[in-house]
């Protein structure tokens, strides 16, 4: 590998019909203060204009590679990682903004690490919701911890799939599940750990994770993970999975108002250990049978009377 490619960074960018965003994604990283980069955009049969606006960038270092059917994020990934360049890989989504600083953040953390080509880095994130922002993770991950407790249990830890950078030649050898379009990242997370990599954080908010509710998310869709956490149970403690079960399938499927019986059934499984009160778990009992239009009727009542 020559000087160059040593220094050069591959951020891969998977979109679908994105057209109306991932100018501003490219155009982010495009600021890097790290050069020293190619933007690898694989387009997942977008419908729209994605196509369109990306090869209009006036940038050689911006690559378009469209995929002639639609096969979900991590087919897009994959893609990319293996048509990259670079020693080392990063991930963007195609809705989301890197902080200028963030690619030579984490190149110059891990080429300080005694073995850079088993450590993954990750960094803070500044969360924009419909109610607000916050910022995640709260901590690193502790040494006694395993990854599944720290990105599934409580509300202190997170891995976001665009904060990671990590060797290529990691990348190439844990690619992300192609049979899975949610929680494919933490599949991933699991594999690496049992893989025994090294993780590397960054307490700086180096990325921004636009989480607010959008028509055509997939975080924001209706689905039930309950498959995905019966061929994950064993790489899980009985925390993790108890967290998992509700946050992957009581309340997507309170969502979707479907199975009632197996999700209060999940339920009562998870509460016992979980960080629920009891008040909380009726709480969420009672909203998997009533309807939600229902339950703000209840919260209104009795009108409020009109002045005299």
């Amino acid at each position: 590998m020559n000087v160059e490619s040593e220094q050069l960074i591959s951020v891969i960018i998977p979109t679908y019909n994105r057209a109306d965003l991932i100018g501003r994604t490219i155009d982010s990283v495009l600021a890097q203060s790290w050069q020293d980069l190619e933007i690898v955009v694989v387009d997942d049969a977008s419908t729209d204009d994605t196509r369109t606006v990306v090869q209009a960038i006036p940038d050689p270092r911006v690559r378009y590679i469209g995929l002639e059917k639609n096969s979900g994020p991590s087919t897009a990934r994959n893609t990319g990682v293996e048509q990259a360049k670079g020693r080392f890989i990063s991930f963007l989504d195609s809705d989301d903004e890197w902080c200028p600083e963030k690619t030579a953040r984490q190149f110059t953390a891990l080429t300080r690490q005694t073995n850079p080509d088993n450590v993954v880095c990750y960094t803070q994130a500044l969360i924009v919701q419909n109610d607000g922002t916050r910022l995640l993770p709260t901590r690193r991950k502790r040494a006694d911890e395993s990854v599944g407790d720290y990105v599934i249990c409580g509300s202190h830890g997170l891995i976001h799939t665009s904060s990671l950078m990590l060797p290529r030649t990691l990348a190439l050898a844990n690619p992300f599940p192609v049979d899975q379009k949610i929680f494919e990242d933490w599949d991933l997370f699991l594999r690496l750990e049992e893989n025994g990599v090294q993780w590397l954080y960054l307490d700086e908010p180096l990325i921004t994770w636009h989480n607010d509710a959008r028509e055509g998310r997939l975080t924001s869709s209706r689905h039930d993970g309950s498959d995905w956490l019966d061929t994950h149970r064993r790489h899980l403690s009985k925390k993790a999975q108890k967290a998992f079960t509700i946050k992957g399938i009581v309340r997507p499927l309170m969502r979707a108002r479907e199975r009632k019986w197996y999700t209060l059934k999940s339920l009562v499984w998870a509460f016992p250990g979980s960080n629920m009160s009891i008040g909380e778990a009726l709480k969420q009992a009672i909203k998997i049978f009533v309807p939600p239009d229902l339950i703000k009727r209840v919260k209104v009542w009795p009108p409020a009377r009109s002045p005299r």
